[in-house]
């Protein structure tokens, strides 16, 4: 199955609404983890989170897009740009 890389971009100074969505963030990946593969925070200098990269194994980029647009952050508007692209990995491997 394809991989696609979820590069997500916050909204200015956008932890806050982060911390409020947190739970139901954590909740909703724990129970949709299928497609999931790979996630994680862009911070800033002073580790302020202000995007994510979520790499997703999926058999389309649709697949991806309704996981992402049920997901709580997405959802709260958290995000101020959201790319979706098909990714290849090149070094390493994830596990199956």
């Amino acid at each position: 199955m394809p991989l696609y890389a979820m590069i997500g971009f916050d909204q200015p100074e956008s932890i806050e609404r982060r911390e409020e969505f947190r739970a139901a963030h954590r909740a909703y990946v724990a129970e949709n983890i299928g497609v999931l593969r790979l996630a994680g925070a862009f911070n800033r200098d002073d580790d302020r989170q202000i995007g994510s990269l979520l790499i997703f194994e999926a058999p389309d980029e649709d697949a991806v897009w309704a996981w992402i647009k049920a997901e709580p952050f997405y959802r709260a508007g958290i995000y101020r740009q959201v790319e979706v692209r098909r990714w290849n990995l090149v070094i390493g491997q994830i596990a199956s």
